[in-house]
């Protein structure tokens, strides 16, 4: 969990999950893109963070490739977040 300097809740990251456990509607955005998850080499996490009285989520895909690493991020229902 990390908070700010007057512990109020910033976000909670979820690290490592398994492909597996990621929504289909994240997954089907993201291989539509053309891109390919290696688990070997690749990371997804799912992050919490406070969204008014709710508890928003994103998805963070970390695509380890040369010459650098691409860091996607998308909304539980695919939506893909700048």
């Amino acid at each position: 969990m990390h908070v700010d300097t007057n512990y109020q809740w910033l976000f909670t990251e979820f690290e490592d999950m398994a492909w597996t456990s990621v929504p289909e509607a994240v997954v089907n955005s993201f291989t539509q893109e053309g891109y390919t998850f290696n688990p070997r080499e690749d990371d997804v996490d799912r992050i919490e963070y406070p969204n008014g009285t709710d508890t928003g989520i994103y998805y963070r895909i970390e695509l380890d490739r040369e010459p650098m690493d691409l860091i996607l991020f998308y909304n539980p229902d695919g939506s893909k977040r700048s």
